[in-house]
């Protein structure tokens, strides 16, 4: 099994060159992997900056077979969490979306419109950079409402429903097959397939809202069909071996894992600790009030009591160890004089428990993981790891605390002008290279979060390594990276911005077809942060002689302040500066503001500093692009409260931070970009 998994594994989108079939754009041939209305650019750093210049080169060489001059240039950036697959998907569903409203004339672009999109995939989750959908697989039944809702046949009489009821069968069993977790989808193996059925795709059926619509339009509208139905959950195979009974302990296992599955696990915690031991009573003290003294009861003890008193005996045997191995002299009992009180004494015993069993728990995923690695590098899993879970998550938290006591303090304490000293220390990341308005000087920055963050990551790592790769609970690790990943990705959407900049002043270089075209620039979450900085990358570039009209940040994850002082930047955009926020966004509300001294985000409240905005409110229905502005020469930022239209999203998840695929959102990023 592990066989098949592997190459899957490790199948990033940088392999292949230009061949990869996922470097998506309209100038490939049809295929359902490749063919799309958009461009797609990776960015993933130095080491594969040939990717970048290669994708540069082929819209350069698509802008000059086009017939007519291109008008506007609309570069997009996704967000946070990203890896591959879902990077594509956010800006299928995005385009497939403007092509829709644009199809029902809910959206008028003057006659002349002949955009170039752009869109940037750089890896924005500290997991694996797959093609794989991380949800899981999707209903059929909820990905062929989609399709009828969405594709027509182009010719009733020659394509009956049932012809119709199997070629979407087939198109959806490749889609499920190229994102499950065990498959390479860049094999050629699904080469002839995939074209096979983008050719039954083109020839047979056309979008109801647009019949006019191309190959590359209806490449992407099926996969939003298959984004959008149901997700069920990953599905392995079934890893274990034919045999007439169970061997060693899997009868156990597979009991327990039985249990942890059906039964809630605070259900579950809340009956292991309350079960009674056997032959062990412990004497509980009850005050009254006006009592002289307590009432003493005895009990049976339960695992709850039993765990705290052998914390208790570990923590004495671990400081006595530790006074041992220092040569001080005196026993424990010692200890307890007139120059310490018996709170602090217990403090000290409680921190020697600690100390001793994030010693032991370490020690003990080391082993775990030094014998995998010689002895079972590629064993698939079998069952839950308990002797790795277990000591990984007493780990886990306790690594963690550090940074959840700073965050907490920053948030706090902001009234007390912690927020602004610690960003003028430069405590904080300010979000750029170099400077305000000055990016050739290099500042360092001594973010304190950031070195806790790297602390509560290593045992991540260690549960990695201890762990089969294919085994589910790298999820729950992938999980828990994923959120102390903040500044590493802070500081890597601040990077991509950079080389974002770099390449489309390339772009521009190469390209006189470009000359007059408008350049619009929009990004989500961290993808505000991207787009912000390759903005001000081309605005302090001597190379750049494009137009930069439209700056659009949608709920984005920087802030509030990011502006200020960046007066040359603001010079250079002819047109507006939108930020369009909501109050329902929790991630940008809380945890944004957690993870920086209590600073506020631009996607919660919107833009402020050393320049004029124009506030605008949208209703809490839109059918077709607002007003937006006015603007001026000296009034070109527009903050958009969207909190009517964006709202829909769990609160610890990051409330309505990603609600942004519906049609009112695009009608106000449109509107954004034609202020």
């Amino acid at each position: 099994m592990f066989s098949r998994i592997a190459p899957r594994l490790f199948a990033v989108p940088t392999e292949g060159g230009q061949n990869n079939p996922f470097l998506a754009g309209p100038d490939r041939e049809a295929d359902l992997r490749s063919r799309r209305p958009y461009f797609l650019i990776p960015l993933l750093g130095p080491r594969h900056a040939q990717l970048t210049h290669g994708a540069v080169a082929r819209v350069r060489a698509w802008v000059r077979r086009q017939g007519k001059p291109i008008t506007d240039v609309f570069v997009l950036s996704h967000g946070w969490h990203r890896n591959f697959f879902s990077a594509v998907a956010a800006y299928d569903r995005l385009m497939v979306g403007f092509r829709r409203l644009i199809g029902r004339g809910a959206i008028e672009p003057s006659p002349d419109f002949n955009p170039l999109f752009l869109t940037v995939h750089w890896h924005s989750d500290p997991g694996e950079n797959l093609w794989l959908d991380k949800e899981g697989r999707r209903s059929k039944v909820g990905f062929m409402a989609n399709v009828r809702s969405t594709f027509r046949a182009a010719d009733p009489a020659a394509t009956s429903e049932a012809t119709l009821e199997r070629d979407f069968e087939l198109m959806f069993d490749l889609l499920s097959s190229l994102s499950a977790p065990d498959t390479d989808a860049s094999g050629p193996e699904f080469d002839e397939e995939a074209r096979g059925l983008a050719e039954v795709l083109d020839r047979r059926y056309v979008l109801r809202a647009d019949p006019a619509a191309g190959t590359d339009d209806k490449v992407a509208a099926l996969w939003v069909c298959y984004y959008e139905a149901p997700s069920r959950r990953v599905l392995m195979l079934q890893e274990r071996k034919p045999r007439p009974f169970a061997t060693g302990f899997q009868g156990l296992s597979r009991l327990l894992a039985f249990i942890t599955s059906a039964v809630p696990a605070v259900t579950l915690m809340g009956l292991i600790v309350n079960l009674p031991v056997p032959r062990l009573r412990v004497t509980d003290a009850h005050y009254v009030i006006g009592a002289a003294k307590p009432i003493m009861t005895t009990r049976r003890a339960t695992m709850r009591d039993a765990v705290g008193m052998g914390w208790m005996w570990f923590g004495r045997r671990t400081l006595n160890a530790a006074r041992a191995t220092l040569a001080v002299t005196g026993s424990l009992h010692a200890v307890r004089s007139s120059t310490l009180t018996h709170r602090l004494h217990r403090i000290r015993v409680h921190v020697a428990a600690m100390v001793g069993l994030a010693a032991v728990s370490g020690l003990l995923l080391w082993l775990i993981g030094l014998w995998r690695s010689l002895f079972a590098p590629q064993r698939p899993a079998t069952a839950i790891p308990w002797l790795a879970l277990l000591p990984w998550l007493y780990l886990q938290v306790l690594f963690a605390l550090p940074l959840i006591a700073y965050s907490l303090a920053g948030l706090i304490l902001s009234f007390a002008w912690l927020g602004p000293i610690g960003q003028a220390l430069r405590l904080v990341s300010d979000e750029r290279q170099g400077l305000r308005d000055r990016p050739d000087r290099r500042a360092l920055t001594l973010s304190v979060a950031a070195a806790f963050a790297w602390l509560a990551r290593r045992p991540i790592r260690w549960l990695k390594s201890a762990v089969a790769l294919d085994s589910r609970w790298t999820n729950l690790g992938d999980l828990a990276e994923a959120q102390l990943a903040f500044y590493d990705m802070q500081q890597r959407g601040v990077m991509t911005g950079v080389y974002l900049g770099e390449a489309l002043e390339d772009l521009w270089r190469g390209t006189p077809e470009l000359e007059g075209a408008r350049l619009h620039l929009a990004g989500h979450s961290f993808g505000s942060l991207v787009v912000a900085n390759a903005a001000r990358t081309l605005a302090f570039a001597s190379g750049f002689r494009g137009q930069l009209r439209t700056l659009t940040l949608i709920q984005g994850a920087l802030a509030s302040g990011w502006l200020s002082g960046e007066r040359r930047l603001l010079d250079r955009i002819t047109g507006a500066v939108a930020c369009i926020f909501s109050r329902y966004d929790s991630a940008n509300g809380l945890w944004y503001p957690l993870a920086n001294l209590g600073r506020e985000a631009a996607g919660h409240v919107g833009l402020c500093g050393d320049f004029a905005t124009v506030a605008n409110s949208m209703p809490p229905s839109l059918v077709v692009p607002p007003q937006l502005g006015p603007i001026g020469p000296n009034t070109k930022v527009i903050n958009v409260d969207a909190s009517r239209i964006i709202y829909s999203g769990a609160v610890a998840a990051g409330g309505g931070h990603g609600d942004i695929f519906k049609d009112d959102v695009l009608h106000v990023l449109w509107a954004a970009m034609q202020a």
